[in-house]
């Protein structure tokens, strides 16, 4: 990522229009890329992304104690499921399985069904 000032130097130089993007890239020592993506707003502004949302940089990966999963910490996944044993959450409510409309080769469509309907028998029992 490029630092700010940087940014704001391009910025600055691009307003001026005595440089090319060339020599702007030389200048600053940046790709051509990047100053032609500043230039004409292609690139993101990381910047006010990490200004909205600060958490975004915090979150360390590590190995959750709980479900022992490597995840971004805090682990959201056991975060919900305290939530669902708190009774914080309602659980999703079930759907119900409908048949996905898929364009398959007959030997493919035999083996779908057969899948669907061992599902199907397992929910019942």
């Amino acid at each position: 990522m490029i630092p700010v000032e940087k940014l704001e130097e391009i910025r600055a130089l691009l307003a001026e229009g005595k440089l090319s993007q060339r020599a702007i890239a030389r200048k600053v020592g940046v790709s051509r890329g990047t100053v032609a993506a500043i230039a004409s707003r292609k690139r993101p502004c990381y910047e006010r992304r990490l200004a909205e949302d600060p958490s975004a940089t915090s979150r360390r990966r590590g190995r959750c104690p709980t479900c022992r999963a490597i995840v971004l910490l805090p682990c959201l996944a056991c975060l919900v499921r305290q939530l669902l044993a708190a009774g914080a959450l309602r659980p999703l409510p079930p759907r119900a399985e409908e048949p996905l409309r898929l364009e398959l080769r007959p030997a493919e469509f035999r083996r779908y069904l057969q899948v669907r309907l061992r599902r199907q028998i397992r929910q019942e029992i």
